[in-house]
């Protein structure tokens, strides 16, 4: 009884409000204390979409375990014509660049969304639709 007591308090413990829900799109966002690089060089169109690459890592490389995450490699998907942009890709890598974990979003599940006005994201779709 009192097993079956603390199962259900420790499931009641992890249920939604104790629970960290990670979206696509947190995974992809610049954090406190991580810098973001955009690369020119990524920008390639494909079935009638724009693609581009952006490193996001750590910006104190001390503080990071040899195996630990240090940098998030995001391939964004651009709809020019209506200056929106989604995640596509997302590559999680350590210190050494070693890749930890990749995550795809299929065609048709990702969220476009039209970035603030002078966000860093207005500034990589300007860069990669002109």
């Amino acid at each position: 009884m009192m097993r079956c007591l603390l199962w259900v308090f420790g499931m009641l413990l992890c249920s939604t409000p104790y629970a960290l829900e990670y979206s696509v799109d947190t995974i992809a966002e610049v954090r406190e204390g991580e810098v973001a690089k955009f690369y020119p060089r990524s920008v390639r169109d494909k079935f009638g979409e724009r693609y581009f690459e952006v490193m996001i890592r750590t910006a104190d490389t001390e503080s990071v375990a040899p195996q630990a995450l240090f940098s998030r490699r995001i391939t964004y998907r651009a709809r020019c014509d209506v200056k929106e942009l989604a995640p596509y890709v997302i590559d999680l890598r350590n210190f050494e660049g070693k890749s930890l974990k990749m995550i795809m979003i299929p065609p048709g599940a990702e969220d476009f969304h039209k970035p603030l006005l002078g966000s860093r994201e207005d500034d990589w779709l300007w860069q990669a639709c002109g």
